[in-house]
């Protein structure tokens, strides 16, 4: 997503308010009631989650004894207009594997008519000793094939929701070595970008949509961060919703500074030749999540990048 792109539609997430936790009867049967007030009128989409006896889940950091880690997720169209959704779930950067309502998944697609909810039972499973800062998204699944006249659709397909956790299995602290800074993005000299922008080779800062989809597929990616704040993140491919390497890792770690952007030429895998990639930004991986403060930035995908043959 760039900085320079309106959204039309007013996103809301389901939010505990202050004052607003204590009422033990707020469950999904009573939605409406749990939205905060400005959203219950407006169109747009709700995400809550929730724990095992349907209450709101207010932590956001969780010690476990299991090798499995399950909640609730309810997501909710509250459009004029059918829309098409799909999860998927990164662990420490990495893609992971889940069981959704009993089945399991990689990528899990739902359907949403307007005005109509999903509760998805989800179970994070085989999760290994240490620490892992876990990103459930949701993003819209279209097929709708993007004008390069017209970023607004485009920036509609890059928004995420997500729920970001910080797990603990035989640990109860955040490591504090970081992975390695290897593949850093030359500085630009000149920052418009917030996320993350697939680049046409010969113009910067313009929106590459379409490509050919070969075994690997060659761009440059510009990145940047225009808040105050330093921010540190992992930068993951997708083909067809499934993470592959790019330059030659699943996961490339990186930071920027306030105000920053970089460039990086960029090749990823495309062994079954897909039909559309993306780049996502997993921000904050480190970041505690405390009861003070139980929220980080949330991660950032790219355009869609349509893949032609």
């Amino acid at each position: 997503m760039i900085k320079w792109t309106a959204w039309p539609l007013m996103i809301f997430v389901l939010l505990i308010a202050a004052g607003c936790s204590g009422d033990n009867e707020n469950k999904p049967d009573n939605l409406e009631e749990n939205m905060l007030p400005n959203a219950r009128e407006e169109q747009g989409f709700s995400l809550g989650f929730y724990d095992q006896e349907m209450q709101i889940e207010k932590e956001r950091t969780f010690e476990i004894e299991t090798d499995d880690f399950l909640r609730n997720i309810l997501f909710r169209n509250k459009t004029n207009m059918d829309r098409s959704f799909t999860l998927i779930i990164f662990s420490n950067g990495e893609q992971k594997e889940f069981i959704v309502n009993g089945q399991r998944e990689k990528v899990y697609h739902f359907d949403l008519e307007s005005q109509q909810e999903a509760n998805m039972l989800v179970k994070l499973v085989n999760i290994e000793d240490g620490f892992h800062a876990v990103d459930y998204i949701i993003m819209e699944n279209s097929d709708i094939v993007i004008d390069s006249n017209d970023l607004t659709v485009a920036d509609e397909l890059s928004r995420i929701f997500n729920v970001r956790v910080n797990l603990f299995k035989d640990m109860n602290s955040i490591p504090t070595e970081r992975p390695s800074l290897t593949q850093i993005g030359e500085d630009l000299t000149e920052s418009r970008v917030e996320g993350l922008l697939i680049n046409k080779h010969d113009k910067l800062y313009s929106a590459l949509l379409q490509t050919e989809s070969k075994e690997t597929v060659v761009f440059d990616l510009v990145y940047g961060n225009l808040g105050e704040d330093h921010l540190d993140f992992y930068l993951v491919s997708l083909i067809d919703w499934k993470q592959e390497r790019m330059n030659g890792s699943l996961k490339i770690y990186d930071d920027l500074a306030s105000q920053e952007n970089k460039k990086m030429k960029v090749s990823v895998e495309n062994p079954k030749e897909g039909n559309n990639l993306r780049v996502i930004m997993l921000t904050n991986p480190f970041t505690p999540l405390t009861e003070e403060s139980p929220f980080t930035s949330s991660p950032k995908a790219s355009f869609k990048l349509e893949l032609t043959k």
